[in-house]
């Protein structure tokens, strides 16, 4: 009797024992899975987090196929108007600016806007919330004329044009166009309603370039007496100075054919005319023409309101025979040295080996 009592109390025993434990197990595994529930709710917190902020940085483009047919239509009657011929551009165009591709260019996230360095987005889908979103584009590359239509989400958008090679970083570099239609019409194009009646024809008086004879397009080299390096780089109608490196600001040339009635009469009066005649926008601009100094056919340059002599660069090319071989040489002058044949710089197509620089 003692003997079942004693197995009963130890069976009782070990039942509570085995109560305790499993409570205990029980308790951990709680534990545990309140903990993964936590860990749980953690990672869809940071996931919401993470879309969010991808959310963030894009928005719906306001520019769609449609507009970007009524804007191809809205060209083509401006470039009818300006006697230029336009086409549209995308990323896999073909067409060449100066001499480089477009559609390599555009490979670049940045472009220069009135001096400014700005991170653009070309032809996107979704529109960039921290960048100019380039939506539309149109080139008549005879003409070196390119404009961007660009959208912005916080409405700021505008048609921008260049008329210039890139920049030593091969950027394109752009300024807002003064054309009040072309701006009007992508406006219209924008609200998906018809162009306006225009009277404005302000970039067609920025379009003529002069075009630099065959014989000087290129990079000349020179050694100066420090041992440094400077070159000089014509292409069709721009010139870029560079020594040891620091390439100066593009210049680019425009033809006599754009001087305007006040443009001329500001020349002729020169010293005693009056700076009001003068354009602030063509300052910055430089013209070229081809002239004869001495029976040597040369290249006058200056800015576009020169009017003395001693405002202008002269520049000739001729064919020098040193070390026994025919180099193409291209001569600096200022307007005496135009006279007397000293030269200020002499370059030569022959960079990087100093026996053909004296």
């Amino acid at each position: 009797m003692r003997k079942s009592i004693l197995v009963a109390s130890l069976l009782m025993g070990s039942l509570v024992l085995g109560g305790c434990q499993n409570n205990r197990s029980t308790a951990k595994s709680s534990d545990s899975s309140s903990k993964t529930t936590t860990v749980s709710s953690s990672s869809k917190k940071q996931a919401v987090s993470s879309s969010t902020t991808k959310t963030a940085s894009t928005y719906t483009l306001n520019w769609n196929a449609a507009k970007q047919k009524q804007m191809n239509t809205f060209m083509q009657q401006f470039g009818q108007k300006m006697n230029q011929s336009y086409q549209p551009v995308d990323k896999s165009t073909t067409v060449k600016w100066f001499n480089h591709t477009l559609s390599v260019l555009m490979q670049n996230n940045q472009i220069v806007v009135n001096g400014t360095t700005t991170k653009v987005a070309w032809f996107p889908t979704k529109g960039s919330a921290t960048a100019t979103n380039i939506v539309a584009s149109y080139v008549d590359s005879s003409n070196h004329i390119l404009y961007l239509m660009t959208e912005t989400k916080d409405g700021q958008n505008q048609v921008l044009v260049t008329q210039e090679d890139v920049n030593a970083d091969g950027l394109l570099v752009t300024k807002p166009t003064t054309n009040q239609s072309l701006t009007s019409d992508y406006q219209a194009a924008m609200a998906g309603k018809n162009a306006p009646a225009s009277n404005s024809t302000a970039d067609s008086k920025t379009t003529a370039a002069f075009s630099f004879p065959s014989e000087y397009i290129g990079s000349w080299y020179a050694y100066n007496d420090d041992g440094s390096e400077s070159t000089i780089t014509f292409t069709t109608n721009t010139i870029t100075t560079a020594t040891q490196g620091d390439t100066d600001p593009v210049e680019t040339f425009h033809s006599d054919s754009e001087m305007t009635a006040n443009d001329k009469t500001r020349i002729k009066e020169g010293d005693g005319g009056s700076a009001n005649l003068e354009d602030a926008a063509r300052r910055n601009w430089y013209k070229a023409a081809t002239t004869t100094v001495n029976g040597k056919e040369m290249l006058q340059v200056g800015v576009w309101y020169a009017y003395r002599g001693n405002q202008f660069s002269y520049y000739h090319v001729q064919n020098d025979t040193i070390n026994g071989q025919s180099v193409p040489t291209l001569y600096l002058y200022d307007e005496q040295g135009a006279q007397t044949g000293q030269e200020l710089v002499k370059y030569h197509k022959m960079g990087g080996n100093q026996q053909y620089f004296g």
